[in-house]
């Protein structure tokens, strides 16, 4: 039973939603039905009276058969409110749930660091994005200045020059500077990237990073990694991170 409660409980939108659907359908319905009704009510008013029914006269013969609609629709609109408040308190519990893990993880992050030097939080990074490295899938053939990159929230590897890589690290720092936020997206458009869901949900606002005692600009590294096989690439690394909850409110 309590699993039951539970599933009826996250898929509570959903259900308003489509209840929500069924309504309009069912007020249109409704209205269709009723109109034959109060067509007669009105020519029968109109023959007693011997001339045509004012407007304030024609809601006073018709409203009633039209209660039914008026009451179904009132419960479509109830339910489109209720899915959409239950809709945004289920998405501030998800992004309450995201800045834990972020702030979790930013303090396992700084204690690394703190206990074992910067040196093991860089091998740490550079073993994770080997993990994803396979050697020899990318046959193409690029110039000779065209160099291997990993961003980590990316997480695919792709082939850029250093200067496209430090113009792109520029223009998302621009950005900022000049519209007050930007997001993960913009720094992959930047860099000739797909944008992806996360890029959507990440990003940086001056307010933010200015409450965090970091300078106005975003921080990056280039870490050089030599994998397996012999490929040298560089990880770009973003001291000053992305974070949920980025956009600055109006």
């Amino acid at each position: 039973m309590k699993r039951i409660t539970s599933y009826l409980k996250r898929q509570c939108p959903t259900i308003l939603t489509v209840i929500a659907a069924a309504g309009v359908i069912s007020t249109a319905v409704s209205a269709v039905q009723a109109t034959p009704k109060a067509l007669v009510l009105i020519e029968q008013a109109r023959i007693e009276k011997e001339e045509p029914l004012t407007m304030v006269e024609t809601i006073q013969e018709t409203w009633k058969v039209y209660i039914p609609t008026a009451i179904i629709g009132a419960a479509t609109i109830a339910c489109i409110f209720g899915a959409n408040t239950l809709n945004r308190r289920q998405q501030a519990t998800i992004m309450s749930a995201y800045m834990f893990l972020e702030r979790t993880y930013k303090s396992y992050k700084g204690k690394v660091i703190e206990l074992y030097g910067k040196e093991t939080d860089q091998r740490v990074r550079a073993e994770m994005a080997k993990d994803r490295y396979v050697s020899g899938t990318d046959d193409a053939h690029y110039p000779e200045e065209t160099l291997l990159f990993y961003e980590e929230h990316y997480g695919r590897y792709f082939h850029r020059k250093m200067i496209e890589v430090q113009d792109a690290e520029y223009r998302i720092n621009r950005k900022l500077n000049k519209e007050g936020e930007a997001s993960l997206n913009d720094f992959f458009e930047y860099l000739g990237l797909d944008e992806n869901e996360i890029g959507d949900a990440l990003g940086w606002s001056q307010e933010i990073i200015c409450d965090d005692i970091h300078p106005r600009w975003i921080d990056f590294e280039h870490e050089l990694v030599t994998m397996d096989d012999g490929m040298e690439c560089y990880i770009i690394h973003i001291l000053t991170g992305p974070i949920i909850d980025y956009n600055i409110p109006f």
